[in-house]
């Protein structure tokens, strides 16, 4: 989640002009963050709740280096990550569903894709820190 907070941060810093475009892809964004720990996020509900057309989103994504699906795994990981470290009494499948993953093993290769490392194996170093 850090890469994907440094890579917003870039996209929006005060140097950049803010145009209409940059504040539409901000809402899309600021939508997403708000809605990613829901399964049920995809395209045809972001673009129905924005009233942009689906190929609108994505461009608007895409001009500024950002990708959808890219941005929501981030998310997802992140927040993953956090309820891992803070929430030790609950199972890993409940913490992945928590965190709008569809199964643990889609959550482990997301997690794996982004942190290089399992989430078990992740949460081994944790208890061996502890």
């Amino acid at each position: 989640m850090q890469a994907v907070a440094n890579l917003l941060v870039l996209i929006f810093s005060e140097d950049k002009e803010i145009t209409s475009e940059n504040k539409e892809c901000q809402k899309v964004i600021d939508f997403i963050k708000d809605n990613a720990l829901n399964s049920w996020l995809d395209m045809d509900y972001i673009s129905t709740s924005l009233g942009v057309s689906k190929s609108k989103i994505h461009k608007l994504l895409k001009s500024n280096g950002i990708s959808y699906s890219y941005l929501v795994k981030g998310l997802r990981v992140v927040e993953l990550e956090k309820k891992i470290s803070h929430e030790r009494n609950k199972t890993l499948t409940q913490l992945c569903y928590e965190c709008g993953f569809n199964s643990i093993s889609n959550a482990n290769i997301q997690f794996k894709s982004i942190k290089k490392i399992s989430i078990s194996e992740y949460k081994n170093t944790l208890n061996k820190v502890s």
